[in-house]
């Protein structure tokens, strides 16, 4: 038994066996435009088979090939290290109407060797609606 919905954990997405750090800053050099960077960087363990249980995966049956109640150390199994940061501009071109644009470059690395490299942007307009961030 798991505390998830649907198999999605209703905590963490990443579940247990990490470490997490989430550092915003917002600044306002105008009165319509406002700057927000955020970085976010994870370290956490993964289960190098499907059969080992190191506690990333909620799902598996913690009472079989689990690693014990003793011993155990936050990103024990195949460690990997994820770093995303983010750039966001934000500007109230009228009452409730706003235009966002943003730069977005992560980072995975896995056993110390680059796994994964993404960048992207975006443009958005929005009227009357906050915008929702998501850091994973």
């Amino acid at each position: 038994m798991s505390y998830t919905n649907y198999s999605i954990p209703l905590t963490h997405p990443r579940g247990a066996n990490f470490r997490e750090l989430l550092a915003v800053m917002t600044y306002q050099p105008l009165p319509k435009l406002t700057l927000r960077g955020t970085m976010m960087y994870q370290m956490y363990g993964a289960d190098p088979t499907k059969e080992d249980n190191y506690g990333g995966d909620i799902l598996k049956n913690r009472t079989q090939n689990s690693t014990g109640l003793y011993g155990n150390y936050i990103g024990q199994g195949q460690k990997n290290k994820v770093g995303m940061a983010t750039l966001h501009l934000q500007y109230l071109l009228r009452h409730n109407l706003f235009i966002d644009l943003s730069q977005t470059m992560r980072q995975v690395n896995a056993d110390g060797e680059i796994s994964s490299k993404t960048s992207y942007g975006q443009l958005a307009l929005r009227l009357n609606i906050s915008r929702f961030d998501q850091q994973f």
